[in-house]
């Protein structure tokens, strides 16, 4: 059986993630401990930014595995997102028609520089527009 390296870098990679989120909610659980057996707040300095950001994330786990867990709570979650999701799909498709009309003179102005341009690189065009202004010149 052979090994491929990308998986088996990513599959490290997610477990040394894993180890780190470990690690953050030992600390917190640590502080916490502390804290309550000297019954005083914890400081800032007792906790880093991702021990902090990894308990935000364990509790807000919690209170979705919490809210899951019952039938109301469930449809209130996919009745949140499928708004969330609607409101998002509205706001794209309305972005998207009333773009067109921008889009389309866009296109358009682009059309007429590119006939333009093609237009004066032609030979008898730059002789007419020479001969036209030599007229304008003489009067």
């Amino acid at each position: 059986m052979g090994s491929d390296p990308v998986k088996s870098d990513w599959l490290i990679s997610t477990q040394q993630w894993a180890d780190e989120r470990r690690n953050d909610l030992m600390d917190a659980w640590q502080v916490l401990q502390t804290s309550y057996d000297e019954r005083r707040l914890p400081s800032s300095a007792d906790l880093t930014f991702s021990t902090v950001l990894t308990s935000i994330g364990a509790v807000l786990l919690a209170n979705l595995l919490v809210i899951l867990a019952s039938r109301k709570g469930r449809k209130l979650v996919f009745d949140t997102v499928e708004t969330i999701l609607a409101i998002v799909l509205v706001i794209l498709l309305l972005s998207i028609v009333l773009g067109l009309p921008v889009g389309a003179v866009y296109l358009m102005l682009k059309a007429i520089s590119y006939f333009v341009g093609s237009l004066w690189s032609t030979p008898a065009v730059q002789a007419a527009v020479a001969a036209l202004r030599s007229n304008f010149t003489r009067t």
